[in-house]
């Protein structure tokens, strides 16, 4: 969703919640989910791979690859 279209920050990216007893700004989800799709895009990788390519379905072949695995999904 383009923050535009947001309801919840009708476009500043940033909504008001309160915290102990005060008002703060704090990221709005549109604002999350722009930044992933931007990181997404920026990566570079090809479309055939963004949904084919998981860790779920990785399977390792070395003891480098499990390792590899292991720190890519912390």
């Amino acid at each position: 969703m383009t923050p535009r279209a947001c309801p919840s920050c009708h476009g500043t990216g940033y909504v008001v919640q309160e915290k102990e007893g005060r008002l703060v700004a704090a990221t709005c989800s549109c604002r999350n989910a722009d930044r992933i799709s931007r990181l997404v895009a920026r990566a570079g990788i090809p479309q055939r791979y963004r949904n084919a390519c998981v860790f779920e379905t990785f399977r390792p072949r070395n003891a480098s690859q499990e390792k590899a695995l292991l720190l890519a999904r912390k």
